[in-house]
C-alpha cells in the first residue's frame, strides 16, 4: 500500500518520527515493516534498523549538554558539548598532610592572634576572617562591645548589608569579643540603651539566619575562630570523599 510521505520540513524540525507514527496506525497490521519504511521515504541515516534490539544495549548512550544533539533525530543544528570528568578529586589525597589557613583581612585594625593554625593576609568580600579556599563558603564576623553597639545604632544600614551577604554563606558567624552579661551592664563608651542593642543582635539573628556568638576576650575568640575554620573544612572534604566514593563505586559496576 501507498503511504503519504514526510515533508523535508517536518524530517528538520525533528518531527519525522512522530508524524510517522500516526501514519503506522492507518497501515494495516499485516503490512510488512520493509514497504512501510520505504513508503516513508526516510533517508538512510534516519531509518530504523530491521531488526530492533531486545533491551538495553551494553554501552550507554552519550550524554550532551547545551543541545539536543544529533543522535536524538534533531539535525544536530545546536552546538554539542560532552560532559567532563571532575579533575579536582585527582589531589584530594593531597589534603590528608595539611591543615587549613585562615585569611585575616586586610581591613581588621586589631586582628585575633591565632596560635594552632596558620594565617595571611587578604581582602575578603564578607566578613573578618575565613578559611583560605572557601572564602565564598564561610565567613566570620568579629565585634568588640564598642563595635557592637555602633554597628546596631549610628552604622546600622551598613552592617545589615553586611549580614545580608553573609546569609548567603554556607556557614557565618558574628563573634562579639564581650560576653552578654557586659553588654546587658552597659560596660561600654556609649549612651545607648543595653537592652536595645541585646535586643537587636538578637532580632538580626532571626532576620537574617547569621547567630551572634558571645565570648569572654579575644583568646577565647581566636580559639573559638580556629576550631569554627577546621570544622568547615574537615565537612567540605568529608564530601569530597563521599562523592568521590560514590562515583568510583559506580564506575567500577
Amino acid at each position: 500500500m501507498n503511504l503519504p510521505t514526510v515533508s523535508n520540513s517536518e524530517s528538520a524540525a525533528g518531527g519525522a518520527f512522530f508524524a510517522s507514527t500516526s501514519q503506522l496506525k492507518k497501515a494495516k497490521k499485516d503490512t510488512p515493516f520493509s514497504e512501510v519504511k520505504q513508503g516513508l521515504n526516510l533517508p538512510t541515516s534516519e531509518r530504523p534498523p530491521d531488526n530492533l534490539p531486545e533491551g538495553p544495549t551494553s554501552q550507554p548512550p552519550t550524554l550532551y549538554i547545551g543541545g539536543r544533539g544529533k543522535e536524538a533525530g534533531h539535525g544536530g543544528s545546536e552546538k554539542e558539548y560532552q560532559i567532563p570528568t571532575l579533575p579536582a578529586l585527582r589531589t584530594l589525597g593531597n589534603l590528608a598532610d595539611v591543615r587549613p589557613t585562615i585569611i585575616t583581612d586586610t581591613r581588621e585594625q586589631t586582628p585575633l592572634r591565632f596560635t594552632n593554625l596558620v594565617t595571611v593576609l587578604g581582602t575578603l568580600t564578607s566578613g573578618d576572617y575565613a578559611p583560605r579556599g572557601l572564602e565564598h563558603l564561610a565567613a566570620i564576623e568579629r565585634k568588640s562591645a564598642a563595635d557592637l553597639v555602633s554597628s546596631v545604632t549610628h552604622d546600622r544600614d551598613r552592617f545589615e548589608r553586611e549580614l545580608h551577604r553573609l546569609r548567603g554563606m554556607h556557614f557565618a558567624r558574628v563573634i562579639v569579643t564581650a560576653s552578654r552579661d557586659v553588654i546587658a551592664a552597659g560596660a561600654y563608651r556609649s549612651n545607648a540603651n543595653p537592652r536595645a542593642v541585646l535586643a537587636s543582635c538578637d532580632t538580626f539573628e532571626v532576620r537574617y539566619g547569621v547567630p551572634f556568638v558571645f565570648v569572654e576576650d579575644d583568646d577565647d575568640a581566636a580559639l573559638l575562630v580556629e576550631r569554627w575554620v577546621w570544622l568547615v573544612c574537615r565537612e567540605i572534604v568529608s564530601q569530597a570523599n563521599d562523592l568521590a566514593r560514590g562515583s568510583g563505586a559506580a564506575a567500577q559496576r
